[in-house]
């Protein structure tokens, strides 16, 4: 498996930094098969080589199997053009990839949501009580 990982911006690198510790305690305790490449995006690229997204970080995308994308947008990009934020933008990459949310853990409350919820394809997932 090819794991693109994009820090991104904001708490995006502190985040992903732990989240790829786990990461490689499963490759390397569980025997999990993966090749880990990571790539600046975003405002650490605009300022490194002027865009969000070159191209060689388009290509990592197209070719991946999975992304580990942590965030995007901090209050220093309003410094880059609104042309350069769509074109290398998170919504690009959605898009290109058919893709339309994220993925998020989230706490459920009791009673759990209505079986009409569920009939949407909802998804719930709870770490305890």
């Amino acid at each position: 498996m090819r794991i693109l990982v994009l820090p991104g911006d904001g708490v995006g690198p502190e985040v992903t930094r732990e989240a790829l510790r786990v990461l490689c305690w499963f490759i390397e305790h569980r025997g999990l098969e993966a090749a880990i490449v990571e790539r600046d995006f975003g405002l650490l690229n605009w300022q490194r080589h002027g865009t969000m997204m070159p191209d060689e970080t388009w290509a990592r995308i197209e070719e991946a199997d999975a992304i580990l994308f942590g965030a995007v947008g901090t209050l220093d990009q309003k410094a880059i053009p609104s042309e350069e934020r769509r074109k290398g933008g998170l919504l690009r990459i959605r898009k290109s990839l058919d893709l339309f949310a994220n993925i998020r853990p989230v706490p459920c409350w009791r009673p759990a949501p209505t079986r009409r919820a569920w009939s949407r394809g909802w998804t719930c997932a709870s770490c305890g009580s």
